[in-house]
């Protein structure tokens, strides 16, 4: 199971809970990004906070980098130390982007497989299902390389579906080059294939179905259930799977206005109105977002950092619109409302939090912080502190280890049996002397040689 299939479980279980109270796909998908939107507000909020003490601080850091110039260890040093003292997480005005990625990604698990997450046929069943979709893929691909259609397997005046049966099997067996991975599946599975090629060799042609890629497109290959959904819902194929999975998807709302959420929009066509859309919305999101950032901070947009980072939140909505076309339209649809949503929660953010009222919150948050560290260090305190001891304790290390190495090379050159009392006498008193020299370094005492 995927990183992604993981993360798609609990928003699977939302989601489901969404449609079962509105009972339609496409609505229960808008209320669920509504919800995922409110769920994140205060972490917009805590966003905006974050911004505002970077704002704040921008003067600070600039005579940091001013003191250390080019000693990048110094300055990194210092900004840490800076960071901590004053509670800023430079990283947390990244969070809500990265989080919402994690949804989307997410969410394109949810909308791959609705049975899975949301409807109410069980594992065994889907399993079944979405088994003999890829074993009639296989065996009709299978046909159209061979260049033979199904219908030519078997005698025409043959009626008896055994004795049909019985031909397709010899002739498969006959030409075993040709159906390798058609006699792989069990017996059982094949058996059941060519009755439900069968069923419909009259009216629809299975293995031309399979085989027409305007009606089963390339890249819903590894997309079993969304063919499934379509087999059942659109194609009028229901009666190749069993009756209960037959009158649950036919039942299951998946659709708006009339077109399905598991189709791929593509150009000159109605459904190429979700990826305009969503270009729209995410141009619009960004636009306002620069619009209060200019706003609210003149001097940090006219940065010259600040301007790059502007021209690569403006590749955000062409990534959207690229993005709504190698996806099912429910994809396209989430992108679009969340963009929209995003866009009031960003109006309302700045309306509510004014740049003079954040700046009274970030006061008495720094005001806060500091009163706080005084009785307890925050981790990152902590991991500064650790940091320096380390370096400390290394630099001490080296230097013991190098007054040792120069006390023994000094001791190697003297023979004590060859000196007289008083130089003896001496020689101990140097000793004792360089071990409390030592010994006040390392506590940072007063040392007064004797």
């Amino acid at each position: 199971m995927g990183f992604f299939r993981v993360t798609a479980i609990p928003l699977g279980y939302l989601m489901k809970l969404c449609y079962y109270l509105i009972q339609n796909y496409a609505i229960a998908l808008i209320v669920f990004t509504f919800i995922i939107r409110l769920i994140l507000f205060p972490i917009n909020i805590k966003q905006q906070k974050s911004t505002a003490k970077m704002q704040k601080f921008a003067p600070e850091m600039e005579k940091l980098k001013k003191k250390y110039g080019k000693d990048k260890d110094k300055l990194n040093e210092a900004t840490v130390k800076f960071y901590a003292e004053n509670g800023i997480s430079p990283t947390s005005s990244c969070l809500p982007m990265l989080i919402l990625m994690l949804i989307l990604m997410s969410m394109i698990e949810v909308i791959y497989a609705p049975l899975t997450y949301v409807s109410s046929l069980s594992d065994t069943e889907i399993d079944k299902a979405t088994t003999r979709v890829e074993s009639l893929m296989t065996f009709s691909h299978e046909l159209s390389d061979a260049g033979i259609t199904f219908n030519e397997l078997y005698e025409d005046e043959v009626t008896d579906a055994d004795k049909a049966e019985e031909q397709i099997q010899a002739y498969l067996e006959n030409n075993k080059g040709d159906f390798e991975d058609t006699l792989d599946l069990s017996s059982t599975e094949l058996s059941g294939v060519i009755e439900n090629m069968l069923s419909y060799k009259d009216t629809d042609p299975l293995d031309v179905y399979f085989n027409d890629s305007k009606r089963v497109s390339t890249k819903l290959e590894n997309r079993k259930e969304l063919i499934l959904m379509n087999m059942v819902q659109e194609d009028g194929f229901g009666g190749v799977f069993d009756e209960n999975t037959d009158n649950v998807i036919s039942e299951f709302h998946y659709e708006i206005f009339g077109q399905n959420l598991g189709q791929y929009p593509k150009m000159w066509t109605i459904l190429m109105i979700v990826p305009i859309l969503s270009f729209l919305a995410q141009l619009a999101s960004t636009i306002v977002s620069m619009h209060y950032m200019r706003k609210n901070n003149a001097a940090a947009a006219s940065n010259p950092m600040m301007k790059n980072m502007n021209l690569m939140m403006y590749v955000m909505p062409v990534f959207s619109l690229v993005i709504a076309f190698q996806f099912p339209m429910g994809l396209g649809i989430y992108w679009t409302i969340s963009a929209l949503l995003g866009l009031v929660q960003t109006i309302a953010v700045n309306k509510i939090y004014t740049p003079a009222y954040v700046d009274k919150l970030v006061e008495k948050e720094i005001s806060q912080h500091k009163e706080r560290s005084k009785t307890k260090k925050t981790f990152m305190q902590k991991a500064l502190e650790a940091s320096m001891e380390t370096k400390q304790g290394g630099a001490e290390a080296s230097e013991t280890a190098d007054g040792d190495d120069d006390a023994e090379e000094d001791e190697e050159d003297i023979d004590e049996s060859k000196l007289s009392k008083r130089e003896r006498n001496e020689l101990n008193r140097k000793r004792l002397n360089e071990a409390r020299r030592r010994m006040a370094e390392k506590y940072g005492d007063e040392y007064f040689e004797d």
